[in-house]
């Protein structure tokens, strides 16, 4: 008896992946924006391009996407997992999609309310 089957992995696998990219992504726009500081008087800070480099090579989006595509590479290269774990990948890959596209239209719905 079988865990997961291919396409339930490949299904898991996406959203896993999507999601530590997305924080990948965070954390690289949280280095290059320039932020304010409230203190006593409010004054606006430089951005931090001294850790860009040890948010791209550090963090754990850009080598989960390595081993990501490796592992697709592989599994899907072997005839019994093909089809299922292919299919897991695309449905995986649509409803990430469809999640991260409502979310934006969220956002710029309540941007333009409240502006």
């Amino acid at each position: 008896m079988r865990f997961l089957g291919p396409a339930e992995a490949g299904f898991f696998v996406v959203i896993l992946v999507v999601t530590m990219l997305v924080r990948w992504l965070e954390a690289i726009q949280v280095v290059i924006a320039k932020s304010w500081t409230y203190g006593d008087e409010p004054r606006q800070r430089r951005p931090l391009l001294w850790a860009l480099p040890l948010v791209l090579m550090l963090h754990s989006g850009p080598w989960a996407l390595a081993v990501f595509l490796y592992l697709s590479w592989y599994l899907i290269g072997r005839p019994e997992n093909s089809p299922g774990f292919g299919w897991g990948l695309t449905a995986g890959a649509l409803f990430m999609g469809l999640l991260i596209s409502s979310t934006f239209r969220r956002r710029r719905r309540l941007a333009a309310n409240a502006a």
